[in-house]
């Protein structure tokens, strides 16, 4: 038996189909003979007719859907938790396809460069590199396989204001069932001041 505050949309919905609307997969909330509730899932609605064509009733498939669900909402509880790790980390985090192109940036990345998400995402981030480092980005991904997923780069970036700083970056290459590359994850930190250091001192050694 379908519970009360579900019934009614049952209710309807099968006037719906009497009518002769197509109607997809539906959720409701049944009772068990404990009184316990389950969620069923109603579809493959069809009506059945007399010898003169009239409706006398309807065959649909009901299937107990609890354990999808339970799936379900632990996979959207994961997700919100990795998202919440995520966007409370100090580190820039991305994702990007193998055109370069942004497909997720964490509040850390959008801070950093002063944009939204709305400005990153959707952007080729090669346009950021200065030319002289692009060439080495561009082959350190290159290099990213199957065998060898994970890999490291330094390089220069441009800000939006002209500013030119330093990153250090740990790209991942995501691979499908097909061992075909579709996306890459990267966290990344800013290094300048270390960069800076290291300058001083080959000077310093110098004189």
């Amino acid at each position: 038996m379908v519970i009360s505050d579900d019934r009614d949309r049952l209710k309807a919905n099968l006037f719906k189909i009497f009518k002769g609307e197509k109607l997809g997969p539906n959720r409701y909330l049944a009772l068990r003979k404990d009184g316990s509730s389950f969620p069923i899932m109603i579809h493959n609605n069809t009506i059945l007719f007399d010898d003169e064509g009239r409706p006398v009733g309807l065959r649909s498939i009901i299937a107990d859907i609890t354990e999808s669900t339970h799936t379900e909402m632990m996979m959207r509880l994961n997700e919100a938790r990795y998202k919440a790790i995520v966007e409370s980390q100090t580190d820039l985090i991305c994702r990007f396809l193998p055109d370069r192109t942004l497909t997720y940036v964490n509040d850390s990345c959008c801070r950093y460069f002063g944009k939204t998400r709305e400005e990153l995402i959707g952007r080729n981030f090669a346009s950021i590199i200065p030319e002289q480092d692009r060439e080495l980005s561009d082959k350190h991904l290159t290099l990213l396989s199957h065998e060898n997923p994970v890999g490291t780069i330094e390089h220069r970036v441009r800000l939006s204001s002209g500013e030119i700083r330093w990153q250090q970056w740990t790209n991942r290459a995501i691979f499908d069932n097909k061992n075909l590359l579709v996306e890459f994850q990267a966290v990344g930190r800013d290094i300048t001041d270390r960069k800076l250091a290291e300058e001083a001192l080959k000077k310093s050694e110098k004189r």
